[in-house]
């Protein structure tokens, strides 16, 4: 049940479970076929997990509106521009561009160059980013069990016709790999992880006079240390200039809200999940209000293709996907946004 009464999409719905690959204390998809896990009610706040530390309870500052099921090769990354477009990336290599009712109008996985990936190893694109200036922008990585490239970059993507155009690599000598992007508010900032830093690198440097591998790797300008949150990040978003990020311990699921002056943090959102977290965003059309979206009908969508309904509303949206813990069943049946509201 949503907080409102209503059914979630995917509640009572069997659904097959992807095979899966361990990235650091994580679990990330590889390839999702559809598998049997029963689907459970949508997530209660709850304070502890099984077999971890205790966590805060959530505080009651978002309420959970609306659930949107979504092809599995969006599972990574969203993030949207100023004309209503949607743009997502997943599972490891894919980039996709949809309208606002999540109807693809262009993508592909592979996306990354095959020059590139020779040339860097790259094999895997994180939570993405827009720049209404520069265009989607990627944070790239290789993964294969160890991080087999040693640095990090962020490629940038035509926004129109999703075609790459270039990369910037980051100092390895702060960042070893780039896993998420959020660019702030002013859009002069792109801000990112490392460690237990958050970074931020100044947004006149992605571009093509920094482009590598004719120009050097460049380095942060701003590094709040300890700023990281003990639940990671999975993604990151500005909201009302307070950079929001989403990440997990054990099955709580939480999203901090972090003042980039200070680096001071406030918890969000503290919600049980058995599934996997990845991307964070903040949108919204019509005022927030929930309003129904077509069905993904693809077969990528497994258990989502027999939903009798699927919605969309909200500001902030969370995307989950179902991975059992061993003991419980996934909360629920195929990748989905989970959307919430401020409460009044």
């Amino acid at each position: 049940m949503l907080e409102d009464g209503s059914q979630a999409p995917g509640e009572g719905i069997d659904m097959r479970v992807p095979a899966w690959r361990q990235r650091g204390n994580r679990l990330l998809p590889r390839w999702v076929a559809a598998a049997i896990v029963t689907a459970l009610a949508a997530a209660v706040p709850q304070a502890t997990t099984s077999g971890a530390a205790s966590v805060q309870k959530d505080p009651g500052r978002w309420k959970l509106v609306s659930t949107t099921s979504i092809r599995i090769f969006y599972y990574q990354g969203m993030t949207q521009d100023n004309q209503g477009n949607f743009y997502f990336d997943g599972i490891d290599n894919g980039l996709f561009k949809t309208d606002s009712s999540f109807t693809q109008v262009a993508g592909t996985t592979p996306y990354i160059p095959a020059t590139v990936a020779s040339r860097d190893k790259y094999n895997h694109i994180g939570a993405i980013t827009y720049s209404n200036s520069t265009g989607v922008l990627l944070p790239m990585e290789c993964y294969n069990g160890t991080n087999c490239a040693n640095t990090g970059a962020i490629g940038v993507a035509d926004p129109v016709t999703l075609a790459w155009k270039y990369e910037v690599k980051l100092d390895p000598a702060t960042i070893k790999k780039a896993m998420w992007a959020a660019v702030s508010p002013n859009g002069r900032l792109l801000w990112t992880s490392s460690g237990n830093n958050l970074l931020a690198y100044d947004m006149a440097d992605i571009s093509p006079a920094h482009s590598w591998p004719t120009h050097a790797a460049i380095k942060p300008v701003t590094i709040l240390k300890n700023a990281v949150p003990a639940s990671g990040v999975d993604g990151g978003a500005f909201y009302q200039g307070r950079l929001y990020l989403a990440g997990t311990v054990g099955n709580v699921h939480q999203v901090w809200s972090i003042d980039t002056s200070s680096g001071t943090r406030r918890l969000e959102i503290s919600r049980t999940i058995v599934g996997e977290q990845e991307g964070i965003d903040f949108v919204t059309q019509d005022g927030g209000k929930v309003h129904p979206v077509p069905l993904c009908s693809d077969p990528s969508c497994g258990a989502a293709t027999h939903y009798t309904s699927n919605s969309f509303g909200g500001r902030l949206h969370l995307m989950v996907m179902p991975q059992p813990d061993g003991n419980t069943p996934a909360t629920y049946a195929a990748a989905t946004l989970l959307s919430f509201d401020p409460r009044r």
